[in-house]
């Protein structure tokens, strides 16, 4: 993979006319948006799902990744179960189209829970999405922002978390932060 881009960026585009982008731009992939039915989804028919993956390899791109809007602090660990569950349908849809990983976030900090206490939630949940994805071979990864927008936070967090867990780098979260490098 060399270059791709993420259909976040496009919400107003259809499928086919994100994928005719990528294309004309002459990219090596595409980064699916999964939320509500903007380009893939869970939700989304099977025949659906098998035209998308159809017409992403005619246009010879690959997936690198398929974006969750899942969110690992929650006001418990039953919650925090609840998304790990939820985490998985977009998992087992990155199996069936050959993305490699599956991006996912914290989120805010439950109003009146201490970070430390968050941090315990939010590894719960991430351990049984570990559990559950057993040796699938896609990769669950958690990208830095919000209230864990630098790597010091997310190395906190993953202490003690399997390696199907890992991290994706926005790059502009950690430099608005005023981390170096």
């Amino acid at each position: 993979m060399k270059i791709s881009y993420t259909t976040l960026s496009v919400p107003e585009k259809t499928l086919e006319q994100a994928v005719a982008l990528a294309s004309g731009w002459r990219l090596d992939g595409i980064e699916l948006r999964g939320k509500e039915s903007v380009h893939i989804s869970p939700e989304n028919s099977f025949e659906y799902v098998e035209k998308a993956r159809r017409l992403i390899r005619q246009a010879g791109l690959s997936i690198p990744c398929l974006t969750a809007y899942t969110k690992f602090y929650q006001p418990d660990e039953i919650s925090a179960i609840a998304q790990a569950e939820e985490l998985m349908k977009m998992v087992h849809l990155a199996e069936y189209l050959g993305a490699a990983t599956v991006r996912t976030f914290m989120g805010d900090i439950p109003a009146g829970m201490d970070r430390e206490r968050a941090d315990e939630i939010g590894r719960a949940g991430l351990n049984h999405v570990a559990r559950l994805m057993g040796n699938s071979p896609v990769q669950v990864v958690i990208e830095t922002c919000g209230s864990v927008g630098d790597g010091a936070s997310m190395a906190r967090i993953l202490d003690g978390v399997p390696r199907q867990i890992g991290v994706l780098l926005d790059i502009l979260h950690p430099w608005e932060m005023g981390e170096e490098y």
